[in-house]
């Protein structure tokens, strides 16, 4: 049988730590790993929660030189967040390379949604 109590203070019954691994991460871990995340974009391209919720990528919009914010197409968790980081990188190397911007917003549409 085992012992809920040892389990529930991190020990098994031989006093060895068992691994918390598998412990659900809640908000506040996301949140705290989005906000350590976040810093790695690159200049002019930046990663923004909106409604608490969902990723977004905000950087200057080819045809009115105005910052917009377009949807990252990744969900809100651990690896949406690494995911999105990952696009901010693809985005601002697109952004240098396409000089049409229905060339860009046509790459937009295939590899970042």
């Amino acid at each position: 049988m085992v012992d809920t109590n040892a389990t529930k203070n991190g020990k098994s019954n031989d006093d060895t730590p068992i691994s918390k691994s598998n412990e659900y991460k809640g908000y506040a871990d996301t949140l705290e790993l989005y906000k350590r995340k976040a810093k790695d974009c690159p200049k002019g391209v930046r990663l923004k929660l909106q409604k608490s919720k969902f990723l977004m990528i905000q950087f200057i919009n080819p045809d009115t030189d105005k910052i917009t914010v377009k949807s990252s197409g990744e969900q809100f968790d651990d690896a949406g967040i690494i995911n999105a980081v990952d696009k901010c990188w693809k985005i601002s190397q697109a952004l240098t390379e396409f000089t049409v911007s229905g060339d860009f917003w046509n790459w937009y549409e295939e590899t970042i949604l």
